[in-house]
């Protein structure tokens, strides 16, 4: 080839380079193309929500916890794209057979070339290579780190289950707290509005100040405020939640289940056996220090020598005539091959720390866990006792706010400022026990995340199905020792229209009932409803007194007697101490020989019910 085509040669590929740049788009243009592909994305979501046809899965009606897993589990994006990790993990097992599997290689070529004379003569050849590996200490580990890799990934989806159904009950706990926050500050708000009209009334009667009404109006707008606080936690919290149920935002859902105050009684020996065998970043340090000792049997496999066995096949044709196609010999090869280098013996140092950190680390993660199950027992503790002060306390405020009702409006020995105090303590009593039911409920919720536990036992090729235990209920650690109290209604003041009567008779009190016996302390008992405790009878210097009237109910629960024997600050005769009931708590359970893991109770409204009776069998 002369020296003017070799140049015309180079000018065209030259060219063609040029050219195949020049077709790729501009920085300009692939921000226009994102911008339009956006805008399109963005049209037809706006035209199918319009047309009531949108994309996303749209769920209305009630809605219990159990059912927001269950939409979680199967809608929520997060979640969905976690469990590709399992294709790509078995892609990569998929590829740890090449060290066992024989490799193909096949070569071509073509070529012209031109003689002294100024002949020419174009030649070609093309080849095949198949090698074999026969001995390497490293197919061993290799494959087994795969398989590791897989049980891994499986591991860190089921963890991540955890924290999605973790995170969907907190967020309904949220919501059960804010609604029942509303209904308290809306009762609060219709007494404050009564009372109002009862100022109106003195007003007019000039037995009122003017401050008196100012302070009135004060409370209506202070309740209604608290309300619409509470009314906008609750949107807050229900749009949260259908994120992660991974559901429409046009969803017109309620919100069914209610705050429960189950009691529990764990065992730490107890517990710490269950999540060492169920707690998922656990066994996801176990799996990184199995990891760690493969990869030092492969460091050490670098020190041992390996075999492999290679064939290769060469065709050509060419040469002067460029008539012939030739086939060159076969040949038939062994190799072996031994590495003794320095830094194969840096890295065999390498893998040996990493393995030794490794399982150092779980000895940290095995003290994290006793630490978070010390952390959630005592959290519950400390909730347990929250919520049985307060129900004692709620009895207690709800009673000076009577008082200070019947003080205002007959004797004129209380004031506005008094009535208003009196509320508000009473609100912020019945919204802290809502809060303390709330408290209680995520701390058992907590365990089980402890516990390791809320998830599934294990990841498939499908969608991860519901946890195994009943959310926050572990019927292992269930107490009975609880009996649930009356409702509280919130005292209401009376109109001008029906006065207070101090002397007219109280509805009569319903008898006691009796409470159910304890547990046999072999076996831990199903969490039944219980009956309410019973009020201390009044001493009999105070049953001789005219009793007072009863409130009316406004909403918040059924009513019931006010008797001075509601109020345990004043059931005993003055100069004595007052006393409050205590609840006397059975003995803790003997831990039984054979159990299984967890027994799951049903819970029936019914404690009759066959499937109640029959729930430990």
């Amino acid at each position: 080839m002369t020296r003017r085509n070799r140049a015309a040669l180079l000018s065209a590929q030259a060219v063609l380079a040029f050219a195949l740049a020049g077709c790729l788009p501009s920085d300009a243009a692939i921000e226009g193309e994102l911008s339009a592909s956006r805008r399109e994305a963005y049209l037809e979501w706006k035209n199918q929500r319009q047309s009531g046809r949108g994309g996303e899965t749209r769920a209305d009606g009630p809605l219990a916890l159990d059912d927001s897993v269950k939409l979680a589990l199967q809608y929520n994006k997060q979640l969905r794209a976690a469990l590709q990790d399992r294709e790509i993990t078995r892609g990569g097992r998929i590829s740890s057979y090449a060290v066992i599997l024989p490799s193909f290689g096949v070569s071509g070529g073509n070529g012209h070339t031109e003689s002294g004379a100024g002949g020419y003569f174009d030649n070609y050849s093309a080849g095949l290579s198949v090698q074999q590996p026969l001995l390497d200490a490293a197919i061993a580990p290799r494959l087994m780190s795969a398989r590791l890799n897989t049980a891994l990934t499986d591991e860190l989806i089921r963890g991540q289950v955890q924290d999605l159904i973790a995170s969907v009950a907190n967020t309904y706990y949220d919501i059960l707290l804010a609604q029942r926050m509303v209904e308290t500050h809306r009762e609060a708000l219709t007494s404050a509005e009564a009372q109002y009209h009862v100022v109106s009334v003195k007003m007019i009667n000039e037995s009122a100040t003017e401050y008196d009404g100012l302070r009135a109006q004060v409370d209506i707008a202070s309740s209604r405020a608290n309300m619409q606080k509470e009314m906008n936690n609750i949107d807050t919290a229900r749009v949260s939640l259908l994120k992660l149920m991974g559901i429409s935002q046009d969803s017109e859902i309620s919100f069914s289940d209610k705050l429960e105050f189950l009691p529990m009684r764990p065992v730490l020996e107890r517990a710490v056996e269950i999540a060492s065998g169920q707690r998922s970043d656990l066994r996801q340090s176990e799996l990184n220090y199995r990891l760690e000792q493969e990869a030092v049997r492969v460091a050490r496999s670098e020190f041992l020598p390996t075999l492999a066995m290679t064939y290769s096949q060469n065709w050509s044709e060419g040469g002067q005539s460029g008539n012939a196609f030739g086939r060159n010999p076969w040949s038939l090869g062994f190799g072996a091959s031994l590495n003794l280098g320095i830094e194969d013996y840096g890295g065999l140092v390498a893998a040996k720390a990493r393995a030794k950190r490794a399982q150092i680390q779980i000895l940290d993660t095995r003290e994290t866990v006793i630490k978070e199950i010390r952390q959630y027992m005592n959290s519950l503790a400390n909730a347990e006792e929250t919520v049985k002060a307060l129900e004692v306390n709620q009895d207690a405020a709800r009673e000076a706010l009577r008082l200070a009702l019947v003080g205002y409006q007959e004797a004129g020995t209380k004031t506005e400022v008094d009535v208003s105090a009196a509320r508000k303590a009473l609100t912020d009593v019945i919204g802290s026990y809502y809060e303390a039911l709330a408290n209680h409920s995520k701390a058992r919720l907590n365990l089980q995340v402890a516990l390791g536990v809320l998830g599934p036992a294990r990841i498939d090729g499908n969608m991860p199905s519901p946890p195994n235990v009943p959310i926050a209920n572990i019927a292992e650690f269930a107490a009975d020792d609880y009996v649930p109290p009356e409702p509280i209604p919130m005292p209401t003041p009376h109109s001008s229209s029906r006065r207070v009567n101090p002397n007219s008779q109280p509805a009569a009190a319903s008898p006691p009932r009796r409470q159910p016996p304890a547990a046999a302390p072999s076996r831990p008992a199903a969490i039944q409803p219980a009956a309410a405790p019973v009020a201390p009878a009044p001493p009999a210097a105070l049953r001789s007194q005219a009793p007072l009237p009863q409130a009316p109910a406004n909403g918040l629960g059924r009513s019931r007697p006010l008797e001075l024997a509601d109020s345990p600050v004043l059931a005993e005769p003055a100069g004595l101490p007052p006393t409050q009931p205590t609840p006397v708590r059975p003995p803790m359970p003997v831990k039984p020989a054979e159990r299984p893991l967890f027994r799951i109770l049903v819970r029936n409204a019914d404690p009759a019910s066959p499937e109640m009776a029959n729930a430990d069998k």
